[in-house]
């Protein structure tokens, strides 16, 4: 059972995906908070989970009330103890989509979707990881130690604020002008998510490039800041270690190797949009550069074992 002794707090659990998601989890020994903002359903599925075997309790909850969040991971702690995980799985479709036609919706519901689907995500980690810091709580991907946890949170604020932005925007430099690729944007997305990217690619593009700054001189700056932090991942493998920081996999060794992967091309990335051959020879001769060097090693060693 590999979630044996994990406790488990699901949003938008009551059917659908977050269902199988409890039910899945159950079945792989966690301990389940279901949650869902239709009364009762939530109760439902930790009811049938109980009656198979496992440990679970459903309450009512809405992801859009940072009252009901914070309720959420108090529930669960009062009545685990703790809470390892939180799985934000609440969403809705947007209109047009599924719930009414596009041209029938308004702005209300147009919020809603964000109020849900983005704004409800934040307010269900924000409430658990204010739980799991205050009490000093190790996961799976934190050293328990804790001079390693600060440094391998240090990395991780390092990546986000230097790394992410520029692969994101030197890879964007390369791949937006290549309509011939879209078919690669879109694969394995539902379909009305393909006919969207056809409809508004072409403010979705000019949106991108104004707001992100995605041209040379903005794509220089980025290769400079990718240069400078594979060298500081460079310089701390110098020493021989296998992982950045402690013995074993953890959130900085994530964060480099989900935010390196634009511009190193892992082959086992599950959502790789292109290849170095679909880049220009010049970009191309940086990504073979990337992948060369200790901190481009180090990413597609991660990428093998752990994504193979």
């Amino acid at each position: 059972m590999r979630l044996k002794d994990k406790v488990i707090a699901i949003t938008g659990s009551g059917s659908g995906l977050g269902r199988e998601s409890a039910l899945l989890f159950a079945a792989e020994g966690a301990t389940l908070v279901v949650s869902d903002v239709v009364p009762g359903r939530a109760q439902a599925v930790a009811k049938e989970i109980v009656e198979n075997g496992g440990t679970a309790i459903g309450i009512d909850a809405d992801v859009r009330s940072e009252a009901d969040m914070d309720n959420l991971v108090a529930t669960t702690v009062d009545h685990y103890g703790r809470i390892d995980v939180m799985w934000g799985n609440a969403g809705v479709p947007e209109p047009g989509f599924g719930m009414q036609p596009l041209h029938k919706s308004s702005l209300e519901d147009w919020n809603n979707i964000f109020a849900v689907n983005t704004t409800g995500i934040y307010l269900a980690w924000r409430a658990a990881a204010r739980w799991m810091i205050d009490n000093k709580r190790p996961g799976t991907l934190l050293p328990a130690d804790p001079r390693t946890r600060d440094e391998a949170l240090a990395l991780e604020d390092r990546f986000d604020r230097d790394l992410g932005p520029a692969t994101r925007r030197w890879g964007y430099y390369y791949v937006l002008p290549r309509k011939d690729l879209d078919h690669l944007l879109v694969r394995g997305v539902p379909r009305w998510e393909a006919f969207g990217l056809r409809i508004a690619r072409p403010l979705a593009v000019r949106m991108l490039v104004r707001g992100m700054k995605i041209d040379e001189a903005g794509v220089e700056r980025s290769r400079q800041k990718i240069e400078e932090t594979f060298a500081a991942v460079d310089a701390l493998l110098a020493d021989g270690r296998a992982y950045l920081a402690g013995d074993r996999f953890s959130v900085a060794d994530l964060a480099l190797a989900a935010l390196a992967a634009p511009v190193v091309f892992p082959a086992e990335h599950p959502k790789q949009v292109a290849t170095p051959a679909d880049l220009t020879p010049g970009a191309r001769s940086a990504v073979e550069a990337w992948r060369d060097r200790p901190a481009g090693r180090h990413v597609l060693a991660m990428y093998a074992r752990y994504r193979a």
